[in-house]
């Protein structure tokens, strides 16, 4: 595979991120003082978007991956109607 150091990469750093919006998540869910709660927030939602972009990534790098993405998704949506 053409870019396999490149897609492991790509994958450690997703789990990086959803990693880091667990752990904003926790601290904002604990937290009594409003300032922290918007400006950890604001902090989570930026991880989300990194999220995004690192999955635009993985399907750029590994097309296949991005077929079964699909079809997990697809899977979900056709099990709630």
């Amino acid at each position: 595979m053409e870019n396999f150091d490149d897609i492991q990469k790509a994958r450690k750093d997703l789990m990086g991120e959803l990693e880091a919006i667990i752990d904003y998540d926790n601290h904002i869910h604990s937290s009594t003082n409003q300032v922290a709660k918007d400006t950890l927030t604001h902090i989570m939602h930026e991880e989300m978007h990194h999220v995004g972009e690192l999955l635009a990534l993985l399907n750029y790098l590994c097309p296949e991956q991005k077929q079964y993405v699909q079809m997990g998704i697809d899977e979900f949506v056709n099990s709630q109607n």
